[in-house]
């Protein structure tokens, strides 16, 4: 019997972290655009390392200017404790490219990375139109729970950082935002049209305890989060292969062309060429 669209049951073999988390991820610079909204983090925050990665190798050298298309990839070498890099298992991060400077000579490339952090925030606006929501719904839910989560980028954790300096200049005491008993609510901006660190504003509020609602949602935060490339590392190199990369220590993979000859059946390299 035919299928409609709507009854397609799409194929996706991966397995992505962000499905195991039992909070709604979200993006905070949709959320918090225009005027200054409050927000409360909590828990702990989680540094992680990813790339960007062209899907034409041809265009990772400049890819902004070139307009490539991109998607995001996890790499397993990074080390969230000391917030380095200690593994040798990554390929993203083996990946390379050829391009030719400005000056016509030929050049090897690789992949730009990228610290960027997974938080755990109430979203004070969003949290006052949820009023009414019973705490058994928002603890036993996806989405209903008061706390939701997002990945940010250094300028966001840069300009609490400077938030939380400047308190402690100006009161002589340290404050830590995600503390359930002395921590702060955040007033936060997103200004797309801002650069740089100056896109995420930020001011501190005055300190205040978590109600007890908040407390009991705060058990659903995971200890730990495992976050973790979507594929298996031999799709993830079948991938850059196709895209065009090679990789630091390897040799180019052949490419073999069949060439249609009534008088030989024989395949041949590229490489035959230069024998």
């Amino acid at each position: 019997m035919p299928k409609q669209f709507k009854d397609i049951k799409i194929q996706d073999n991966g397995d992505r972290w962000e499905d195991k988390l039992p909070f709604k991820m979200t993006d905070i610079r949709e959320n918090f655009a225009g005027d200054y909204q409050g927000l409360r983090l909590v828990g702990y925050v989680e540094p992680f390392a990813r790339f960007w990665v062209p899907t034409e190798a041809s265009k990772a050298h400049n890819p902004y200017k070139l307009r490539a298309k991109m998607y995001p990839a996890i790499s397993v070498d990074f080390d969230p404790e000391e917030e380095i890099f200690t593994g040798d298992k990554c390929l993203y991060r083996k990946a390379r490219f050829s391009y030719e400077d400005d000056d016509g000579n030929a050049k090897e490339g690789k992949l730009k990375q990228n610290i960027n952090y997974l938080i755990f925030f109430i979203n004070r606006e969003r949290q006052e139109e949820r009023t009414g929501i019973s705490l058994k719904k928002k603890c036993t839910k996806l989405g209903m729970s008061d706390i939701q989560c997002a990945t940010v980028p250094p300028a966001f954790v840069g300009q609490v950082s400077n938030a939380m300096d400047m308190h402690a200049k100006k009161t002589g005491k340290n404050i830590d935002p995600t503390d359930p008993d002395d921590g702060v609510d955040l007033f936060f901006k997103f200004d797309k049209t801002a650069n740089a660190e100056a896109k995420y504003n930020i001011a501190l509020g005055d300190p205040t305890p978590l109600t007890d609602d908040e407390r009991r949602q705060l058990k659903l935060i995971p200890k730990t989060v495992a976050i973790y490339p979507k594929d298996s590392p031999d799709k993830i190199r079948a991938s850059l292969e196709r895209s065009g990369y090679t990789f630091e220590g390897e040799e180019a993979p052949v490419k073999k062309v069949v060439v249609p000859d009534d008088d030989t059946n024989d395949d041949w390299t590229e490489d035959d060429d230069d024998e």
